[in-house]
């Protein structure tokens, strides 16, 4: 019995210790390498707190199989083979299943984990993803040889002190460790007196597009309840960037490496509302959102859940491991699919009771490309595209000839969306009197200047998007009305703030979407690295609009009166305002990579609000 007991006892702490100390060197290592898994997206301390526990999890299953497979072995033996060795084949065990679920979690990074060959090419890509891999491979090496000389040195005179002593402190360790990251989550201000903020945001919605015809109910709630900003864009044409501007309040290009990854140093709105007493969640049907890109950082609870085009389904990235074990892994494709796991998330996060208020951005997948809504949102002229998945899911499709029936498709998902998103708006409203902000993050081209789906250039058709808020009751800004002015949608996380009371980090290069107009900078910029290569600038100003490519900027681009020429098709001569938009976005791209430059050497500091003032940026 006694061997048993003492056998039970090192079982336990055997459990606990591999799944501690696994968790929180995984924890460390996302904290030092922010390229792999979510840089601080939930704050050091806490992510031990996850991981280990995730990794206790995974250990204690194995650790229940291989126990019994050792007392198996045991009483099977013509020998008393000893408790030390019995407890070595777990270890041993749940050393091999740390490894496994280490790549594992680490393909999880990466969206192409089934599609062949292309994961190695990502990885190759991204220098911290092989030194995630190469680090795994030495710790857990290192933990082998730990059991091996534990099970050597167990019951001799003079080591066996050492080892449990060493044993004990590494216990204590992480004892503390997994207490103060209760305790830190814990001691946060509970600002009861602050609103929930939600943010809504469907993917390459482009603004004409979203109207009484596609979007009637949407539309219909926005005229009633909203503040709407008929003439916003998005920070620039493709997600990445564009969301990394919107989460941040600067411009794509000082914010992240090359338009791919979000620079760590640059405080996020998720990460401030954090700090500050909201629990923080990003629900997300967009892969490129996944950790490995950064944008998650901040938020507390992340989501996603993306498609595979090699097996036709679905598959999600939960940091709730309860939510992960009880719903499964795989659900079949079909239109809408993801929308609904979106929204089903999204519905038990709403309801959810708390003290803390809720910071909550759900970003719908559709209506981006591939377009296959349900035939029921089609017109009768177009269902037969709707009905066939070959057509809609092929990449052969994007020609010429076929732009009514896409258009007509991707109309169908926004229809899609408007009868999925007003019960989570009403949900939303049920539980308070919240902000509520919705959105895109681009547009769509349709072959418009030559090209489809987007991330191309920067016409109106990819960075004209929807936006409108409502604003809790009350507040003196409130609608519903239009505002007329330009805004830029990078300028949701400073506006979040404001109304908020809460401060404005001087990194922040935009203005409230709230400034009043003689407040508000005269031109507004936009645009990044395309995914053709290259950088696309715009600047605006009134109803005129100048475009260049980076290489243009010197002595070419395209300047175009909106109204006159809303399709963008007919440039103008150049004349004194264009010179003029043409300089400032000169001084603009210059000024950017200032910035980025000073936030990835850690001297953001140096950049300060005062100097963006200087420049005309805010005002």
């Amino acid at each position: 019995m006694r061997r048993t007991m003492v056998f039970a006892a090192a079982f336990a702490v055997s459990v606990l210790a591999i799944g501690f100390f696994w968790g929180a060197a995984e924890a460390l290592l996302n904290y030092y390498r922010p390229v792999v898994g979510t840089p601080r997206a939930f704050y050091l301390l806490e992510s031990i707190n996850d991981r280990a526990f995730f990794y206790t999890i995974i250990t204690l299953l194995v650790f229940v199989f291989g126990t019994a497979g050792s007392f198996v072995a045991q009483f099977s033996s013509k020998k008393n083979i000893g408790s030390g060795h019995i407890l070595a084949f777990p270890v041993l065990l749940g050393t091999t299943a740390a490894v496994s679920v280490n790549l594992f979690w680490l393909a999880l990074s990466f969206k192409q984990i089934f599609h062949g060959i292309n994961v190695f090419s990502s990885i190759a890509l991204n220098r911290a993803a092989w030194d995630l891999i190469l680090f795994s491979t030495l710790f857990n090496v290192f933990g082998l040889l730990l059991v091996f000389v534990f099970v050597k040195t167990r019951t001799r005179r003079f080591t066996k002190p050492i080892t449990y002593s060493v044993s004990a402190a590494g216990a204590a360790l992480l004892i503390i460790l997994q207490g103060t990251a209760v305790y830190k989550s814990a001691s946060r201000p509970v600002p009861s007196h602050l609103p929930d903020v939600y943010v809504i945001s469907v993917d390459a919605c482009r603004a004409d597009y979203f109207d009484g015809e596609t979007a009637p109910r949407l539309t219909k709630y926005a005229r009633k309840n909203c503040v709407i900003f008929e003439n916003a864009r998005s920070p620039t044409s493709w997600t990445t960037p564009s969301f990394a501007s919107m989460f941040t309040g600067q411009y794509p290009d000082s914010c992240t490496r090359g338009g791919f990854t979000l620079v760590r140093e640059v405080p996020t709105l998720a990460e401030i509302l954090y700090r500050n007493g909201y629990d923080t969640y990003l629900l997300t049907g967009n892969p490129v959102m996944r950790p490995a890109r950064g944008l998650p950082r901040g938020f507390r609870f992340f989501f996603y859940w993306e498609m595979s085009p090699l097996l036709h389904k679905t598959r999600f990235y939960e940091t709730g491991l309860v939510y992960y074990i009880t719903r499964g892994y795989n659900i079949k494709t079909g239109p809408g699919v993801i929308n609904e796991a979106i929204s089903e998330r999204a519905y038990d996060v709403i309801e959810k009771d708390g003290k803390r208020p809720r910071f909550v951005w759900v970003h719908y997948l559709d209506p981006h490309s591939p377009y296959y809504p349900s035939p029921k949102y089609i017109s009768d002229e177009y269902k037969k595209y709707a009905e066939n998945p070959e057509f809609c899911l092929s990449d052969d499709v994007y020609k010429p000839e076929n732009v009514p029936a896409l258009k007509e498709l991707y109309r169908g998902e926004v229809r899609m969306l408007d009868d999925e998103i007003p019960p989570l708006i009403d949900l939303i409203e049920s539980t308070g009197d919240p902000i509520i902000i919705f959105t895109s993050d681009h547009g769509e081209e349709f072959y418009d200047h030559g090209n489809f789906r987007h991330g191309k250039t920067a016409y109106e058709e990819v960075m004209r998007v929807p936006l409108f808020i409502k604003l809790p009751s009350g507040t003196p800004r409130g609608g519903p009305r239009i505002g007329k002015r330009n805004v830029n949608a990078a300028s949701i996380a400073p506006t979040i703030l404001e109304l908020l009371g809460l401060h404005v980090p001087a990194t922040v290069q935009v203005g409230s979407l709230f400034d009043n107009p003689d407040d508000a900078p005269d031109i507004t910029f936009y645009g990044s690295l395309m995914h053709t290569g290259g950088r696309t600038y715009a600047a605006v100003e009134g109803d005129m609009k100048f475009i260049a490519r980076k290489s243009e900027l010197e002595a070419g681009g395209e300047y175009y009166d909106l109204p006159a020429d809303p399709g963008e098709l007919n440039p103008l001569p150049f004349n004194e305002t264009s010179e003029r938009l043409r300089r400032a976005l000169i001084e603009w791209v210059e000024t950017n990579s200032v910035v980025l430059e000073a936030q990835e050497s850690g001297e953001s500091e140096v950049i300060s609000k005062d100097d963006f003032r200087a420049l005309g940026y805010v005002k």
